[in-house]
């Protein structure tokens, strides 16, 4: 059952009076707990399962300081390392790495005097400005700590999570939560809608390529475990089933429903398939297929908007795409910028810390002048936006 879907009245309506626990702790489920926090109060409380502590943004202006002025402007960048750059350059984001450290820790002050982390032992350990470059950032609502203080939302940290014939079982099974609804608010799977779009077995490998590469996408295999719980002497006994296909899936969450009645809860763990486009949108191997939205950034409709316009012109005969080669050597300099700026979260493909230069790169593609501004200091130090690349 896809809750996304569903329309405010019928998604009040399902988690109306029932015990809900949200798995995941990003915008989406930020959201959803808010919802069922605000339709069953604390008689029926929303439990929030989530693995890691990230920054969560109480307002955008840091100590009164847009937060545009200090991570989306011409500046701002040149305190990053950046794909393809020159010597001079790289030296230049070497000696204001202090900077971008200090800016960092001043966004962190805010958020910590302004949002109650410690009391609740959510402090990030990644810095802010890392939380930014991989696309982790999410705003809190103003009411949610008021909430989880009046019990309509409790708060649940784990490694991962299982069912079992009541609910979920979690810190490696030895919490157990009774839930009626568990809603999966972890993201989705747009791979496979992609790879449907061709018969050919070559196209959907392209399109799912190796886990070397970015924007991490559900691949079709995953491994699972069916684990028996063992009421007389409370042990957990585990089989391992992998590479199954995801065909199979609907199956085994049938299977999974037929064993909650016996005392069996499931688990599974999704492997990854990645992918990379040239641009963030073009696959080198298929150059007639775009693909708008993979990839992350600070504002995701102003960066697809530019890239739907890159597009266009590409249509329009205004450029030619450079050869298989070059486009595959971009997206490996673009891979080995997302594994040192994000660590184990490159496979997001976020291009927030350099929206600005990832556009300059399309502006010489269509022939535009990359720089958007009237005169040195501006195009140095003011926030770049939409309407600075509304006309060529």
């Amino acid at each position: 059952m896809d809750y996304s879907a569903m329309d405010h009245e019928r998604a009040k309506q399902f988690v109306k009076g029932k015990r809900v626990v949200v798995v995941g702790f990003q915008k989406q489920g930020l959201d959803i707990a808010m919802e069922c926090s605000s339709e069953n109060g604390p008689e029926n409380p929303c439990t929030i399962v989530y693995r890691k502590d990230r920054w969560k943004m109480s307002d955008f202006s840091p100590w009164g300081i847009p937060l545009q002025y200090l991570y989306l402007n011409r500046f701002s960048e040149l305190m990053v390392h950046k794909p393809g750059e020159g010597f001079l350059l790289g030296m230049l984001a070497t000696l204001l790495s202090p900077l971008r450290w200090g800016i960092s820790k001043l966004v962190e002050t805010h958020i910590k005097k302004n949002l109650p982390l410690a009391k609740f032992n959510m402090v990030p350990e990644r810095s802010f400005s890392n939380d930014m470059r991989s696309c982790l950032l999410a705003a809190m609502p103003k009411d949610f700590f008021n909430r989880v203080e009046t019990g309509r939302i409790h708060l649940q940290k784990s490694p991962g999570f299982g069912f079992y014939k009541d609910g979920i079982v979690v810190d490696g099974g030895n919490k157990q939560i009774q839930t009626d609804i568990v809603i999966l608010a972890t993201g989705f799977k747009g791979i496979h809608k992609l790879k449907n779009i061709f018969t050919s077995q070559d196209f959907r490998h392209f399109i799912a390529v190796s886990p070397d590469s970015r924007v991490s996408l559900y691949s079709d295999t995953f491994e699972a475990k069916i684990c028996e719980e063992l009421f007389s002497n409370e042990q957990i006994r585990c089989k391992e089933l992998s590479d199954i296909n995801a065909e199979k899936s609907s199956m085994l969450f049938s299977l999974k429903c037929m064993l909650e009645n016996l005392g069996i809860f499931f688990m599974m763990r999704f492997r990854m398939a990645f992918m990379s486009f040239a641009r963030e949108c073009i696959q080198p191997r298929i150059p007639q297929l775009a693909v708008i939205g993979f990839s992350e950034s600070f504002s995701n409709l102003f960066t697809s908007e530019i890239r739907c316009r890159w597009v266009v012109e590409l249509l329009d005969g205004g450029f030619k795409l450079p050869s298989i080669e070059e486009m595959e050597k971009d997206i490996s300099n673009w891979d080995d910028y997302m594994k040192k700026s994000s660590g184990e979260y490159y496979q997001r493909s976020c291009i927030t810390a350099l929206d600005i230069w990832y556009n300059d790169q399309l502006c010489k593609d269509m022939g535009w002048n990359p720089r958007r501004k009237k005169g040195f200091w501006a195009d140095l130090f003011q926030p770049y936006g939409p309407m600075d690349y509304a006309n060529p």
